[in-house]
């Protein structure tokens, strides 16, 4: 590491279906121990594709400037002929825009068919002649030092609604690899910028994807951007890039039904879309009817009124699988996670404490250090 400690890192792969697997950070005696500061080192999984992870460690001593970028490692999980871990050279470039610093701006992608990856840190920001992007790359094939992209002019949606432009806000909410070609900056309130890597690395050409349905562009930041995978998130499952929209009203349960002879309040649905990569369009997967599910013998043995379904995602191994949040209460009640199919069928439910929600939705990573200097990781995109 920059400064000095030297540490090791093994990888545990679970079977399934445990689907639980362990990076293990072993940090060396006499460079610093557990006290009340906390651990003496502080790793954390920034990324993952294919046979490769992306994880930095940081320490409470070290730093080559103020808000510095942790060291960054690249572990390749590969038996021929050995699993390694490649650190990253330290990022010392000046600008006037940080990169490194965030975890869901930075993702790891292989290259189909090449023997190389590269490692990148996307940042979106209005310029001074409107919405820019600007990438620092790392290509395992090249020079081995970061670079940085000209500022780039944010793209146009073709084809799409939702105004026909790019929206004047942005937050990236999650970064994906997909498709052997491209990272997927995704902003939840807005759409999906595929940064297609396959022509040109440094200056790779940008694609902005809406999501389907009416997407308000306005110049304030809505309500929702404060819990913006609440009711939307995006995923990959056999090898399909798949975005879930859960109707809601954000706040509360959903209304409830009027009296005889007065209005019944619309229907909810649950909207999984798939992108077609090759149009770079969103195509309609399956809906599903939150009255059928409802319905379902297995949740009205829960005996609990009519909850919206929080923090989807779609099953790593199914399309047609939904992985969802369900409290009787918003925010703060013991709940489940439940598993739902086609046809609004409920295909399993497990009970979890409340201070455990945000950490055991299945399918998607999470992050635990041990007493015992371990990094656990959770497999999924």
């Amino acid at each position: 590491m920059d400064g000095g400690p030297f540490c090791y890192v093994s990888f545990t792969l679970a079977s399934p279906p445990r689907r639980t697997s362990y990076l293990n950070l072993h940090w060396p005696e006499g460079h610093g121990s557990y006290d009340s500061y906390g651990p003496p080192a502080f790793p954390c999984v920034r990324a993952a594709d294919e046979d490769l992870v992306l994880f930095d460690i940081s320490t409470r001593t070290t730093g080559r400037y103020w808000d510095a970028p942790p060291d960054m490692f690249v572990y390749t999980a590969t038996t021929r002929p050995s699993p390694s871990v490649q650190r990253l050279p330290p990022y010392t470039i000046e600008s006037n825009t940080p990169f490194l610093r965030h975890i869901v701006t930075t993702g790891i992608l292989r290259l189909k068919g090449e023997d190389r990856y590269i490692v990148a840190d996307i940042n979106v920001f209005c310029g001074k002649n409107g919405m820019c992007a600007q990438l620092c790359v790392f290509n395992s094939a090249g020079v081995k030092q970061w670079t940085l992209s000209p500022e780039m002019p944010a793209p146009q949606p073709q084809g799409q609604s939702n105004g026909g432009r790019f929206p004047n806000l942005w937050s990236t909410d999650n970064l994906l690899a997909f498709a052997g070609r491209f990272l997927c900056c995704i902003d939840y309130m807005s759409g999906v910028l595929l940064c297609d890597f396959v022509i040109q690395d440094l200056s790779p050409v940008l694609r902005f994807v809406p999501f389907p349905g009416k997407n308000e562009y306005c110049n304030e930041e809505p309500v929702e951007r404060c819990f913006p995978d609440r009711f939307r998130s995006v995923s990959i499952s056999q090898g399909m890039l798949c975005f879930v929209h859960v109707d809601s009203d954000f706040h509360g349960p959903p209304p409830a039904r009027k009296s005889r002879g007065q209005q019944k309040r619309p229907t909810q649905e649950i909207t999984v879309w798939t992108l077609d990569s090759n149009k770079f369009e969103w195509k309609l997967h399956h809906v599903i009817n939150l009255d059928s599910f409802w319905a379902q013998p297995g949740y009205l043995n829960l005996h609990i009124d009519q909850r919206l379904l929080e923090f989807p995602t779609i099953s790593l191994d199914d399309p047609n699988v939904l992985c969802c949040l369900l409290t009787e209460e918003e925010f703060d009640d013991d709940g489940w996670i439940i598993m739902v199919g086609n046809n609004a069928h409920l295909l399993s439910c497990e009970s979890v404490r409340a201070e455990h929600h945000h950490n055991h939705i299945p399918d998607t990573p999470y992050f635990q250090l041990s007493s015992a200097n371990t990094l656990k990781v959770q497999q999924g995109n």
